[in-house]
C-alpha cells in the first residue's frame, strides 16, 4: 500500500487548516484512502500528514500536480513543504 508523507512548517494554522480540509475532496477523487494529520510536540508549526493511497501512479501524481503545490502556498506554508510518496517495506510489532 502506497502512502503520501508531506511534512511542513505552517505559520497560521487559521489559515492552513480551511485549505488542507478543503483539499480532502480532491486527494479522494486521485486515490486518496483517507490520513492523519500530526502536530510536533515541540514545534507547534511544524506538521506532517500521512495518507494512505490506492495506487502508487495516483500518488505520484498527486504530488506532483500544480494544484497540490498551490494549496501548499495558499495554506499559508513557510518555506518548501517536504512531499514523499512511500511504499511500505514492513510491519513491526514494536
Amino acid at each position: 500500500m502506497p502512502y503520501v508523507l508531506i511534512q511542513h512548517t505552517v505559520g497560521d494554522l487559521a489559515r492552513f487548516k480551511p485549505v488542507f480540509d478543503d483539499d480532502g475532496k480532491r486527494r479522494k477523487m486521485n486515490g486518496s484512502r483517507g490520513g492523519r494529520l500530526f502536530r510536533a510536540v515541540d514545534k507547534p508549526d511544524e506538521f506532517v500528514a500521512l495518507f494512505e493511497w490506492a495506487d502508487s501512479e495516483g500518488a505520484v501524481k498527486f504530488r506532483d500536480s500544480y494544484e497540490m503545490h498551490e494549496a501548499v502556498e495558499w495554506a499559508g506554508v513557510k518555506g518548501e513543504a517536504k512531499i514523499l510518496v512511500l511504499e511500505e517495506v514492513e510491519q513491526v510489532d514494536a
